[in-house]
């Protein structure tokens, strides 16, 4: 790989020299002579070095550069400030100051977000309601006060107008709905519902499409927690508006027409 190519995933990625040097382990003058153009010839460990970092493709490089920003500071001490400084193209949320690494989406998880995010506009639209609903990567401030969460629900609703903003949502959304994937451990499904029940979001969905589960949480009795669960076949309402369901099956027969497609071929 040439020097010109490494320069371009630096600028893609949004890397720091510090980052690659700690990354690659090569020192940071180094990295900084290199790329700033005045070694001419690197020796050939310190570009095999290089090039072992650069090489592995975007999900190992943006895996790469959480975990450089990761060690940064200990687990439970990273704030907001911390969050911005990490470029976009890596996804992360804060929780409690800890940060988790969000993994980029499979298809099928789009599909998913999407199919359930146009239903649920689709009927504020035809009822003329004021709620807004969206997907991630929306950032939510589930509290003003605390700046040490901060989260991107996959889909939500958010109903009161105050909460909106141009940078980020301040404030918990109404619904929240995460499509589970293998890599969501069970310390961060938890930590995340545990928020998302203080803050007051008002009904959670869990959508596990691998085991064709949707468990659903109203979280309006502040005393008893109320589950429910439905298969990925079933009608599920949405209780935060009256009378409304979404007939999941609809969207079980998307996903499963789109894996027909790519039969043989995992990518």
């Amino acid at each position: 790989m040439k020097i010109e190519e490494m320069k371009a995933i630096k600028a893609e990625m949004g890397l720091s020299y510090e980052m690659i040097a700690k990354r690659s382990g090569v020192s940071l003058g180094t990295v900084k002579k290199i790329f700033g153009g005045y070694v001419k010839s690197p020796r050939y460990e310190t570009m095999m070095a290089l090039e072992n970092f650069f090489s592995g493709g975007a999900i190992k490089m943006q895996e790469e550069a959480f975990a450089y920003y990761a060690d940064s500071k200990k687990q439970g001490e990273f704030t907001i400030a911390d969050v911005e400084r990490i470029p976009e193209e890596i996804r992360v949320e804060l929780i409690d100051g800890k940060l988790y690494y969000l993994a980029a989406p499979s298809p099928i998880h789009q599909i998913l977000t999407l199919e359930i995010a146009m239903k649920l506009r689709a009927y504020i639209d035809a009822h003329g309601g004021e709620c807004e609903a969206g997907i991630a990567a929306t950032d939510f401030k589930l509290d003003s006060a605390d700046d040490k969460t901060m989260v991107q629900p996959d889909v939500f609703v958010i109903c009161d107008t105050e909460k909106l903003a141009l940078k980020r949502m301040i404030g918990a959304p109404d619904l929240a709905i995460e499509i589970l994937s293998p890599s969501n451990s069970e310390t961060y499904r938890n930590a995340k519902l545990i928020k998302y029940r203080d803050s007051g979001v008002r009904e959670y969905w869990m959508v596990d499409y691998d085991r064709a589960t949707i468990t659903t949480i109203d979280f309006n009795d502040k005393e008893h927690i109320h589950l429910q669960f439905y298969s990925t076949r079933d009608r599920i309402p949405v209780r935060i508006f009256e009378g409304f369901e979404i007939d999941f099956s609809k969207i079980d027969d998307y996903v499963q027409n789109y894996i027909a497609k790519c039969e043989g071929r995992e990518g």
